[in-house]
């Protein structure tokens, strides 16, 4: 997404900066409201009244993924599956405000965590650092993307294909450019783009990080609040 000069600091005030302290705060406090009697269908309702009562438009967009060690897939409606101890619960974010989307996603535990999953996620972390800090005018979009990469597999992880590490946001949830191997977009001030890295850890175990940021003329500003770097912990 690009917008002209000036309307940015409305941007900034209104739409992603109430999208990052509505939508972020909703699913901060998820281990305070959910419990291993709730269902991933549980689990989307709360977080969905949690954010249309901070003062969402909308939230059509919001797949909650749980499974015993890690999950398979990201992409899914939520189902009657309940919350049992040892999951790792995904949950991906598009709310609207004013027209605009978020989109960024959030990742938990449930009881302990396997050690691969734990180092996965500090893994990814690291690599949404990289791509965060490589976000600013005059970058390219593939650059971003070998960056990322490289920083994952500087931690002993080959990466597995060229999917995609981030995307535009703003009227529409995935908007050009695409932080990819194969995008040569150049990146302007007052873009919005999420960087959103994801690795395969062990086979059929995957898992994503992803934050919104916009392009100042001074580099990157974080629209959302910054994942922790070690996995919540639901009780």
């Amino acid at each position: 997404m690009h917008i002209e000069p000036g309307p940015i600091p409305i941007l900034i005030a209104s739409a992603p900066a109430s999208m990052r302290s509505l939508a972020a705060s909703s699913v901060a406090i998820l281990p305070t409201i959910i419990s291993t009697n709730d269902s991933e269908r549980d689990v989307s309702n709360k977080v969905k009244i949690e954010i249309l009562k901070r003062g969402a438009d909308n939230v059509p967009y919001l797949p909650v993924v749980s499974g015993l060690g890690g999950v398979s897939q990201i992409i899914g409606n939520p189902t009657n599956k309940l919350i049992s101890t040892g999951d790792f619960l995904f949950i991906d974010t598009g709310a609207t405000f004013d027209g605009y989307f978020c989109d960024f996603d959030r990742n938990f535990i449930v009881g302990t965590a396997p050690d691969e999953l734990k180092r996965a996620n500090e893994i990814l972390w690291h690599a949404t650092e990289e791509g965060i800090k490589n976000l600013v005018p005059g970058a390219k979009t593939k650059d971003i993307w070998k960056k990322i990469n490289k920083k994952i597999e500087d931690f002993g992880f080959m990466v597995k294909g060229e999917g995609r590490y981030g995307h535009g946001v703003g009227l529409q949830l995935t908007e050009p450019p695409s932080i990819s191997s194969f995008d040569n977009s150049i990146i302007q001030e007052n873009m919005v783009l999420t960087i959103e890295p994801s690795m395969e850890y062990k086979p059929g175990k995957i898992i994503v990080h992803e934050e919104n940021i916009f392009v100042s003329k001074d580099g990157p500003v974080l629209l959302t609040k910054r994942a922790p770097k070690e996995l919540p912990l639901i009780s």
